[in-house]
C-alpha cells in the first residue's frame, strides 16, 4: 500500500494527502461534535429543560393605587408576554440583530459565510457576527464556560445545537419574547420590561419608536451605550438602529430622518433599595414578607420553596403612592429648613459637649469600627484610621449627595448633627397604613423611626387618652381645676396625693411637682380648656381623679404597649404618665388616635394585604381585622374630639389655621418631651389619622429653646404641609372634605363653659344644693339611648309575635 503511494506522481500524492486530511478533519469534527453532545464540555440541556425555561424574576411591591413601589431582586428582572411588546421593539431588534430571523431555522448560514469571507479572510472586524437571535438566547440562558480557544469553539457548537432545539420547540414570536425577557440592559436590569420602566418609566408596549431604538441599541454594549451614563454614545447608537429599521423597510426615509433629529430624552426611575419612594417602608415590608415566606415554606423541600428575590412574587400593600409622594415632599421641605435652623441654633457649639459618650457610642457603632475590630486592628491603628481623611459621599443639609474628603471622625460629627423624623398616616376605619416615612434618607441614615419597634417618649400627645379615661370614669368636660402648681407624694396609705407645705413653706421629701410650659399658674381651667392648652398641672389632677389603675387599663385598651413595665406592685403607674413619659411607637399612637376618629373602636395597623406567586396563586392574604371592640363610649369620643378640635382652632395646634391656612375638619394634639428632646404632632381628620415625630436619635442632642424645640414647631409643620398638598389634589376630596359627626344637643350642653376663669363662684349652701340637683347632659343622653334601644327590642319582639300568630306558630 505504501509502495503504491510512493509510486504515484507528485500530483497524485498531493490529492491523496489532501483527501486523507479532509477525511481526518471530518472525522475530528464529527467526533468533536459527538463529544460535545455526550457532555465532554458540559451537559447540554434536554428538550424537557428547554420547554420549561425560567428566569429569576424580581418580586414586585404594589401600592394600593396599583403603582410599583419597588422590587426585591438578585437580578432586576420581570417577564412579559409577546402581546405586550410594541411592534417597534420587535422591528428594531430584528433589523439590528438578525435581519433574516423569520427565515432561518436558528442558524443563519449566509451570515456564517459573510463572517468567514469578510472577517476571517479580509480582516474586516466591523462586518458583524454570525450569531442569530436564537443562538444569542442560547448563550444568555446557558453562559459559556472555560476560557480556552477549544472551549470557545465548543461553546459555539453547543449554542448551535441548543438554538436548533429551541427553534423546534418554540414559535418565532415566543423566541423573541424569551430573548427580550432574558437579555441584560445595564444598571442591573434584565429583560425589556424592567429596562423600559427604568429608563423611560413606561411599559414596553408604550415605548416610542426612538426610545425602542435606544433600548435595542444598548444590546451591543449595555454600559457603553447606557443613556444615563453616556447619552452621546446612546444617541449615536439609537440613530444606527433607526437606519437599520429603514434599511429593512420598517421605517420610511422620511421617518428615519425625522426620528434621528429628535433629542435623546430618558425618564429614569430606579427601584434600588435606597431610591424611589417609601424606602424605609420597603425595607420593613421585606422583613415581614420574609417571615411570612418562612412560615409558608415550612415542610416543603428546598427546591419547592418560594424565594423572595428570584420567584417573581407580587406583594400588595395598603400604601397610597400619591399620598406617600406628597408626604415625602412635605417632609423634605420642612426638614431641610428645620435642619438649617438647628445648625444655626448650635453654631459654634457642640450639641453633645456635656455628653462625651454620645460621640464614642456613635463611633463604636459604625461599620468601619466593627470591621477594624474584626481585622484585629490595635487601638492605635483604629484611631489613626478614624483620623485620616478619605474620599466619601455624605448627605448634605439639603439632603443632597456630595463627594468630599473627610476623616471618619468628622463624618460621625457631621451625622450626629442631623435631626430625623418618622411619620405614619392611617385610615381610622380599617387600620390601613397609607403613608410610612421612617426617616429623612434611607441610604445614609438607616434607623426606621416609623417602625413599631422604634419608641420614644410621647409628651402631651398622651393626654387625650387619659382625659378620655377620666370622662369614662364620670368626670365632666366642664369640671374646673386649679392651675396652681401642686406637690404630690406617694405613700402606702394614700397612694399618690397632693400635699400642703408645713408652716415654714417646706414640702416633704420625695414630692413631685409638675410645672406648666408657659410658667403660668393663675386661675382655674375647665377640663376641656386644660386639654386645649395642654396644661400640665391640671392634667395630673384629671389623671389622679380618673385613677392611675384605670388610666393604665385604658391605655392598654388603646394599644399603648409597655405600660406593664411602668406599673408598681399595686398595678399603678406613676402620675407623670399623663405628661407623656411612656416610650411609644408612632404606629401605636396612630392606632390609638384612630379609635378617637372612628367613634371609639379599636383598630389594628395593616400594611401588607396579599402575596401572590408568579402563577397567580395567593400565598398569603390579610383581609384586615376591621373595626374591633369598643374602647370608649361615643359620647366620650365626641367630647375628646371636640377638645382636640379646639387644640387646632385656638390651642397649641392653631398654627395649622394661622400659618398653613387649613380649613379642613381637623383635630389634633402637640407633644414636647422633657428638655425639648422629642417633638410630636398627632393630626386627626375623619378619614385619616397622621402621627409625626421629630428629634435626634441621641436624646442628649436637642434644642435649648422650647420655642424652637416644641412639637408645634418641629413636627406639626410636616402635617400642615402634607394637608396643604392633599387639599390641592382633587382625588383626595373624600378625605379632605370629610366631616366629623356633629355633637348632640346634650354633648353641646355638657361642653358649654369657659375654658378658663380667674375665680370660681363662691361656694355657699344655695350653690351646693343647685349642684346636687343639676342634670348631667351626658347621663341624660345615655338614658335616652338606653330607652331607645329598649324600645327597638320591644318592637322586634312584637313583630315576631304578630307573624307567629299570623302563621299559627307557637
Amino acid at each position: 500500500m505504501l509502495k503504491k503511494f510512493w509510486n504515484k506522481s507528485h500530483f497524485g500524492k498531493v490529492v491523496i494527502v489532501g483527501l486523507a486530511a479532509a477525511l481526518a478533519g471530518v472525522i475530528f469534527i464529527v467526533g468533536f461534535v459527538l463529544s460535545i453532545k455526550m457532555g465532554a464540555f458540559g451537559d447540554l440541556p434536554t428538550a424537557a429543560d428547554l420547554k420549561k425555561i425560567e428566569n429569576n424574576q424580581a418580586a414586585l411591591v404594589y401600592s394600593a393605587d396599583g403603582k410599583i413601589l419597588g422590587k426585591y431582586f438578585v437580578q432586576e428582572r420581570t417577564n412579559i408576554k409577546y402581546k405586550d411588546l410594541s411592534p417597534d421593539l420587535v422591528h428594531a431588534l430584528v433589523a439590528t440583530e438578525d435581519a433574516r430571523f423569520f427565515e432561518h431555522d436558528g442558524v443563519d448560514y449566509r451570515a456564517w459565510a459573510r463572517v468567514f469571507v469578510k472577517t476571517l479572510l479580509l480582516g474586516n472586524r466591523s462586518s458583524g457576527g454570525g450569531s442569530t437571535l436564537t443562538q444569542q438566547l442560547a448563550k444568555n440562558l446557558f453562559p459559556r464556560a472555560g476560557g480556552s480557544k477549544l472551549d470557545l469553539v465548543a461553546s459555539k457548537i453547543k449554542e448551535v445545537i441548543i438554538a436548533r432545539t429551541i427553534e423546534d420547540l418554540y414559535t418565532k414570536e415566543e423566541i423573541i419574547n424569551l430573548y427580550l425577557n432574558t437579555v441584560p440592559f445595564g444598571d442591573n436590569s434584565y429583560g425589556i420590561q424592567t429596562a423600559s420602566r427604568k429608563f423611560f418609566s413606561c411599559e414596553p408596549k408604550d415605548l416610542s419608536t426612538q426610545d425602542a431604538a435606544v433600548l435595542i441599541g444598548m444590546l451591543k454594549a449595555n454600559y457603553y451605550y447606557n443613556p444615563r451614563v453616556f447619552p452621546d454614545h446612546a444617541f449615536k447608537r439609537r440613530n444606527i438602529v433607526l437606519s437599520q429599521m429603514q434599511k429593512y423597510n420598517y421605517l420610511t426615509l422620511a421617518q428615519e430622518d425625522s426620528l434621528q433629529r429628535l433629542p435623546l430624552k430618558t425618564k429614569y426611575r430606579s427601584f434600588g433599595q435606597n431610591t424611589g419612594i417609601a424606602t424605609y417602608f420597603r425595607e420593613q415590608l421585606r422583613r415581614v414578607v420574609l417571615a411570612k415566606l418562612d412560615s409558608i415554606n415550612e415542610g416543603f423541600p428546598k427546591e419547592q420553596q418560594y424565594d423572595l428575590y428570584r420567584d417573581g412574587l407580587k406583594i400588595y400593600t395598603t400604601i397610597d403612592s400619591r399620598m406617600q409622594t406628597l408626604a415625602e415632599e412635605a417632609m423634605k421641605e420642612h426638614m431641610v429648613n428645620l435642619q438649617k435652623s438647628f445648625n444655626q441654633h448650635w453654631k459654634g457649639r457642640t450639641p453633645w459637649k456635656g455628653h462625651p459618650a454620645v460621640f464614642e457610642r456613635a463611633k463604636r457603632n459604625s461599620q468601619r469600627y466593627k470591621s477594624l475590630l474584626a481585622a484585629k486592628a490595635s487601638p492605635e491603628q483604629i484611631e489613626q484610621s478614624f483620623a485620616t481623611p478619605v474620599n466619601m459621599e455624605i448627605l448634605t443639609d439639603d439632603y443632597e449627595k456630595k463627594l468630599v474628603k473627610m476623616s471618619p471622625n468628622d463624618s460621625i460629627k457631621h451625622y450626629l448633627h442631623f435631626l430625623n423624623m418618622g411619620m405614619v398616616a392611617m385610615e381610622p376605619q380599617t387600620g390601613d397604613i397609607k403613608v410610612y416615612i421612617g426617616g429623612v434618607d434611607h441610604e445614609h441614615l438607616k434607623i426606621d423611626h416609623a417602625s413599631k419597634y422604634y419608641k420614644r417618649q410621647v409628651g402631651s400627645t398622651l393626654k387625650p387618652l387619659v382625659y378620655a379615661t377620666a370622662l369614662e370614669q364620670g368626670a365632666k368636660a366642664c369640671d374646673y381645676y386649679p392651675v396652681a402648681k401642686q406637690h404630690y407624694l406617694n405613700d402606702a396609705e394614700n397612694g399618690w396625693h397632693a400635699v400642703k407645705p408645713d408652716e415654714n413653706g417646706a414640702y416633704p421629701e420625695d414630692t413631685w411637682a409638675p410645672g406648666n410650659a408657659d410658667g403660668k399658674y393663675d386661675g382655674y381651667y375647665s377640663m376641656k380648656g386644660a386639654l386645649t392648652n395642654s396644661v400640665n398641672t391640671v392634667s395630673v389632677q384629671v389623671e389622679l381623679e380618673a385613677g392611675l389603675d384605670n388610666v393604665a387599663t385604658y391605655l392598654k385598651r388603646f394599644g399603648i404597649s409597655g405600660i406593664e413595665k411602668m406599673e408598681n406592685d399595686e398595678g399603678q403607674i406613676p402620675p407623670s404618665t399623663v405628661l407623656g413619659t411612656p416610650q411609644v411607637s408612632i404606629q401605636e399612637m396612630v392606632s390609638a388616635y384612630s379609635a378617637l376618629a372612628n367613634g371609639g373602636y379599636k383598630v389594628s395597623p395593616r400594611f401588607l394585604t396579599k402575596i401572590v406567586d408568579g402563577q397567580g396563586n395567593v400565598l398569603y392574604e390579610n383581609e384586615g381585622a376591621g373595626r374591633g371592640d369598643r374602647i370608649i363610649k361615643s359620647a366620650t369620643d365626641h367630647q375628646i374630639l371636640a377638645m382636640m378640635k379646639s387644640v387646632v382652632n385656638q390651642g397649641t395646634g392653631s398654627r395649622l389655621r394661622r400659618v398653613y391656612g387649613l380649613n379642613n375638619e381637623l383635630a389634633g394634639k402637640t407633644g414636647t418631651t422633657q428638655s425639648n428632646t422629642d417633638g410630636w404632632f398627632m393630626g386627626v381628620s375623619p378619614r385619616l389619622v397622621v402621627g409625626t415625630w421629630v428629634g435626634n436619635d441621641e436624646p442628649a442632642i436637642r434644642w435649648r429653646s422650647t420655642r424652637l424645640g416644641q412639637g408645634a414647631n418641629t413636627a406639626l409643620p410636616i402635617f400642615g404641609k402634607f394637608m396643604q398638598k392633599m387639599n390641592r389634589t382633587p382625588e383626595f376630596a373624600l378625605i379632605t372634605k370629610a366631616q366629623f359627626p356633629a355633637l348632640t344637643s346634650y354633648e353641646v350642653k355638657a361642653m358649654n363653659c369657659a375654658d378658663w376663669v380667674e375665680e370660681l363662684p363662691n361656694d355657699n349652701v344655695v350653690d351646693t344644693i343647685k349642684d346636687l340637683f343639676k342634670i348631667d347632659p351626658i347621663k341624660q343622653q345615655e338614658r335616652k339611648e338606653r330607652r331607645e334601644e329598649k324600645a327597638k327590642t320591644r318592637k322586634k319582639k312584637k313583630r315576631k309575635g304578630f307573624f307567629r300568630k299570623l302563621f299559627g306558630k307557637d
